[in-house]
């Protein structure tokens, strides 16, 4: 078996969508893959919701979930994007919370994984501290320039999207990184945690292909005309052909959701996966 450590974090809020989320892994596994989740969960999450991601196991018996307590950590950090609640801000912490684990694949809630993860989890970080999808929106706004450039970023063609990304947190605790991303979040910066992850690591960024982070809010700008030429300039034709075509990571990251309703792009997938998921998933 090969093990492959996936993190999440979460608040009650979301847990339904974690849930679903947790699903798609396991329902894209390979018999060859166990994974070890780790759920990271502030103090409203409850132990019927953490019971239906356990009873998720019965038939997978070859994974395991662990939930660990992230009590008040980030409890006075401001949130300055309004779709996004505190638990984004877990992650910053997980080389100190997760000691025994040297590499692991973190996701957002918001995903649904369509293939198995050993390829992705197996990618050579070498000594980089984080692997990532580069964020086309962030890198085609030419006003972010000079914000980035003042923060210490020059070059802001590696900036990557956080939702999907494979920490080496073996090399983040060699390099003491973390009171750095945890100082840096307390400054307000207008990105939050995936900023500090940018500033923090950008001479240790591996890229990777934007098939394991499609963003869907770049779905109409790849098909349209008139925007697609700057998103071939950072991806390749083959690498958006790739992506559009078989994604093996779907993120809705954007403020409307699947759950919000069928018209947003690649939303099929998430609701093909609710049809498989506990009858009560929708209130745990």
């Amino acid at each position: 078996m090969n093990l492959v450590p996936v993190i999440f974090a979460t608040d009650s809020n979301y847990a339904e969508y974690t849930y679903v989320a947790v699903l798609s892994c396991l329902h894209a596994k390979s018999a060859s893959s166990q994974y070890q989740f780790y759920i990271l969960v502030s103090q409203d999450v409850c132990d019927s919701q953490k019971s239906a991601f356990q009873a998720l196991l019965q038939n997978w018996p070859d994974c395991s979930i662990s939930f660990i307590e992230m009590q008040d950590s980030f409890s006075t950090t401001s949130l300055l994007i309004s779709h996004i609640s505190t638990p984004t801000y877990y992650r910053l912490k997980l080389a100190s919370i997760l000691p025994e684990v040297d590499k692991a694949i973190y996701l957002d809630s918001d995903i649904i994984v369509r293939a198995d993860l050993q390829a992705l989890f197996n990618t050579e970080l070498g000594d980089n501290c984080i692997a990532g999808v580069r964020a086309a929106g962030y890198i085609t706004n030419e006003s972010n320039r000079a914000y980035y450039k003042e923060l210490g970023v020059e070059d802001l063609s590696g900036y990557i999207n956080a939702g999907m990304t494979i920490w080496n947190l073996k090399r983040i605790r060699e390099l003491k990184k973390e009171p750095e991303l945890i100082a840096l979040v307390e400054k307000g910066l207008k990105s939050m945690d995936q900023d500090a992850i940018n500033i923090a690591f950008h001479k240790g960024i591996h890229h990777l292909p934007l098939k394991y982070n499609m963003m869907v809010s770049y779905v109409d700008r790849i098909k349209n005309a008139e925007t697609r030429d700057a998103y071939e300039k950072i991806y390749g034709a083959d690498e958006l052909a790739e992506a559009l075509a078989s994604p093996v990571i779907v993120h809705y990251a954007h403020k409307v959701k699947p759950w919000h309703g069928l018209d947003v792009p690649m939303a099929r997938f998430w609701w093909d996966c609710l049809q498989n998921a506990h009858p009560h998933v929708r209130r745990i």
